[in-house]
């Protein structure tokens, strides 16, 4: 069986970026947040703490692995984790040795929770990526303790103060990223207080989204389709471009920016596990999602699960009405 990837995985078609392939740079689960609609589960250890990880020579070693086969088919390279992975010491390394390698043949991105933009290293690292997803789903004390369940040391307004400065000095594409959750982060007050910052960022598009999967915490419950649109249409009313740039594809819907023509099938069973299993301990995935990502037909796609369903390994979560699976490492509370 093929050794199942320990930092890679994907790809996988992001609704921002494209089809993409991941690169996973902390371990599960460490942040400096808690949030309660977060996919990969309950953070384990709440930390701000910046320190050596996964080192930069394993995660390249894999990647060079991987990469030649994949490029033709992938839009971007995106820096992720299982917690918040500027919190890798080894951050400006890994991106270093990623760049040698895809030369700017793809464009490079990371998705942070902003939390550690006050930190001058990676400060600097976060201005040397193509694209940079920043999370900023609450701007007051409140709300942001309310959804993120911060880190105690961490002050919302340094957030707020940094990512302005990095937003006006940053060449780069920024996607900036809001979740809403119901009645925690929605309310009128919140959204003023929100659109105040927003005004102040200089981002190249805006996402306002909701809980699309099944969150760590149970309580937390989506907006409906009417709501987040009533929500998105005050936001513009009140002078909040969705987006800002005319290069960039109009996706502020959640529809996915490219996708490359996939018409061949994966047999390979062994493959397929070996890069599934990765995909389900980063978040919930449904069948169409494995059947597009993994290039393969609805029969492989039960025949591969049922035995890791039978041993308990995946299990399945019904989130609106929809079925997730997901690995058992993921834990909701």
């Amino acid at each position: 069986m093929k050794k199942e990837l320990q930092y890679i995985f994907g790809p996988i078609n992001s609704s921002r970026i494209g089809r993409s392939l991941g690169i996973d740079v902390i371990p599960k689960k460490i942040c400096s947040l808690d949030c309660i609609y977060c996919e990969v589960g309950i953070t384990k250890s709440i930390s701000t703490e910046i320190k050596p990880y996964f080192k930069p020579e394993n995660i390249l070693e894999e990647f060079m692995s991987i990469y030649p086969e994949v490029k033709d088919s992938i839009d971007a390279i995106t820096i992720t984790g299982s917690g918040e992975p500027t919190l890798n010491s080894y951050l400006n390394d890994i991106l270093i040795g990623i760049r040698e390698i895809v030369k700017d043949e793809k464009e490079i991105a990371i998705l942070t929770n902003t939390t550690t933009i006050d930190n001058k290293d990676v400060y600097n690292t976060l201005l040397d990526f193509d694209i940079v997803v920043p999370s900023l789903d609450a701007v007051t004390k409140t709300a942001f303790e309310k959804i993120n369940k911060p880190a105690k040391e961490i002050n919302i307004n340094d957030i707020i103060n940094h990512l302005i400065t990095f937003s006006n000095e940053y060449t780069g594409k920024l996607y900036l990223e809001v979740l809403l959750a119901k009645n925690v982060n929605d309310q009128k007050e919140d959204i003023d207080t929100l659109i105040s910052v927003i005004k102040k960022i200089n981002y190249t598009r805006l996402d306002i989204g909701t809980i699309t999967r099944p969150p760590s915490y149970s309580f937390a419950t989506p907006l409906t389709d009417i709501e987040l649109d009533d929500i998105k249409a005050y936001i513009a009313s009140n002078g909040v471009s969705f987006l800002k740039d005319s290069t960039v594809d109009d996706n502020s819907n959640n529809k996915t920016i490219s996708y490359h023509n996939h018409s061949s099938v994966n047999n390979d069973k062994d493959v397929i596990i070996g890069k599934l299993i990765p995909i389900l301990k980063m978040r919930p995935t449904t069948i169409e999602d494995m059947i597009k990502t993994l290039k393969i037909d609805n029969n492989t796609a039960q025949e591969i699960l049922a035995p890791f369903i039978q041993s308990g390994e995946i299990i399945t979560n019904d989130f609106n009405g929809v079925l997730y699976y997901q690995h058992k490492v993921i834990k909701q509370v």
